[in-house]
Order: structure tokens, then C-alpha cells, then sequence
């Protein structure tokens, strides 16, 4: 979703490439919460969500600086085509948040001893 609309805002409506980029993670950040949560970590408790919330958009704005510096850099300095260094971006940032996730805002809580489990992701 974020690098589709990424490509659309601008190479359709030649919106500057930081903008572009900044507008696409708005747009996908909910979606990428519902999805992190339920999905990809089966976290199904609405237990402190307003907590994860919290610390989701924390490691995704932290995620947003690194993928724009990261873009600015294959841009500017590598001459990419805007579309190719948000695809370079986007995956290297991906792997960084999703390891943030998985440690601090989707930990597994074990019920019955209130202790942290590991999840199967490693990175």
C-alpha cells in the first residue's frame, strides 16, 4: 500500500519524493498496525492496546527517519530513480521496525506467569 501510493503521488501528481513518502506512511500507518497486531504477531489481546498503539507509532516515526534519510541518500547520492530507492528503502526499513516490533511493542505475554515469551521471528 505505502509504495503504491508512494509511486502514484509521485510519479502521477509529481509530488516531491519526501512528501510522497511521508503522505504513504500516514495513510498505511493504521492499516499497518491492524494487520502487524492480528496478523503477523496473532496478538489478539486488546489488553494495554492503546500502549502498543503508543509505542507502534513510535517505532514507525523512528522507522519514517531512518527510510527518509535512506531514500534522501539513494536519490541524492546514488542517483535512483524515486521509485527504486523507496523499494531499497522500504525493505531495509522494514527489517529494522520489524525486529522493534516484534521486541517492544508486540511482546507475548504469558497469562498465567505474566512473563515475556519469545517469538518465533528472528531477523
Amino acid at each position: 500500500m505505502n509504495l503504491s501510493l508512494f509511486f502514484v503521488l509521485h510519479h502521477f501528481y509529481n509530488i516531491y519524493y519526501i512528501f510522497a513518502s511521508i503522505v504513504a506512511f500516514i495513510v498505511s500507518f493504521l492499516v499497518s498496525l491492524v494487520l502487524q497486531k492480528f496478523w503477523t504477531f496473532r496478538d489478539r489481546s486488546l489488553h494495554n492496546f492503546h500502549h502498543q498503539i503508543g509505542k507502534y507509532l513510535l517505532t514507525s516515526l523512528f522507522g519514517l527517519i531512518v527510510d527518509i534519510i535512506i531514500l534522501f541518500i539513494c536519490v541524492e547520492y546514488f542517483k535512483f530513480y524515486a521509485l527504486v530507492g523507496q523499494i531499497v528503502a522500504g525493505l531495509l526499513t522494514a527489517c529494522f521496525t520489524f525486529s522493534l516490533s516484534s521486541r517492544f511493542v508486540f511482546k507475548i505475554r504469558d497469562r498465567s506467569n505474566n512473563i515475556a515469551i519469545e517469538t518465533d521471528f528472528k531477523i
